[in-house]
């Protein structure tokens, strides 16, 4: 299993996961969250559940203190920065996947998830 160095990789994905479940629709279903610590997990098997409910928590409790727009796309963009240097190029594409799968939890893609994918593809440098 691929495994995140540091909690702050975990909360730093966290949010990234949460914000695309979020941002795009105001909306938070309980697929998403479900979806979210999934993978959060994932990353790190070997955390217990209830720390990754801790990250979790902080990470959504952070997002949502985050007003206005420009302030989320910029919070979004920084994390997605320290993804990219903590998971390293090579896992961009599974955090990608990992969005992907969050963002279909719920069984609606909306033109607003898909805008929001593109813009962390960006940020990862994987899209021009």
């Amino acid at each position: 299993m691929i495994e995140v160095g540091s909690e702050r990789s975990l909360y730093a994905l966290a949010l990234l996961y949460l914000a695309c479940s979020q941002s795009t629709d105001g909306e938070l279903a309980q697929t998403e969250v479900d979806a979210v610590t999934e993978r959060i997990q994932g990353w790190s098997p070997q955390t217990a559940p209830a720390a990754v409910g801790k990250i979790l928590a902080k990470a959504l409790e952070v997002y949502q203190s985050t007003l206005g727009e420009a302030g989320r796309l910029q919070r979004i963009t920084a994390c997605a920065g320290l993804v990219r240097r903590d998971v390293g190029e090579e896992l961009l594409p599974k955090v990608m996947a990992d969005l992907r799968a969050i963002v279909e939890a719920d069984g609606l893609v909306s033109e607003g998830e898909d805008e929001f994918m593109f813009a962390v593809e960006k940020a990862f440098g994987l899209a021009d």
